[in-house]
């Protein structure tokens, strides 16, 4: 069952419009990687300075979203239930699908320590 539906959701994924892309008004959960492994998972808690900084950031952001998908492993990945950001140091990847140049002082930002 769940290999059948992963095509539905790859076509609703790359269909999705760049303009409807928004952070969830959501707790979200930061990974850290290295090397392909996870090294630190932390929570992102709706409303602290982590998330109001990216909020403004989509928000300034919100229509200069490219389709090209990453091609490597991030190094940090923040997500809920129906949202994924993949982070690199020069630039973000929603939902697997849509690119732009990244922060990177807001890419700092995001860490479990």
């Amino acid at each position: 069952m769940k290999h059948t539906l992963l095509p539905l959701w790859l076509l609703l994924v790359s269909c999705q419009d760049a303009e409807s892309l928004n952070i969830p008004s959501e707790n979200l959960n930061l990974s850290i990687h290295k090397n392909g492994r996870q090294t630190a998972e932390c929570l992102i808690q709706l409303g602290s300075g982590e998330y109001n900084q990216l909020k403004s950031w989509f928000s300034s952001n919100e229509r200069t979203w490219d389709k090209a998908p990453a091609t490597y492993l991030p190094q940090k990945i923040l997500r809920s239930e129906n949202f994924k950001a993949a982070l690199y140091p020069d630039y973000i990847v929603i939902n697997d699908v849509w690119r732009q140049p990244f922060d990177m002082e807001l890419y700092q930002a995001f860490d479990c320590t």
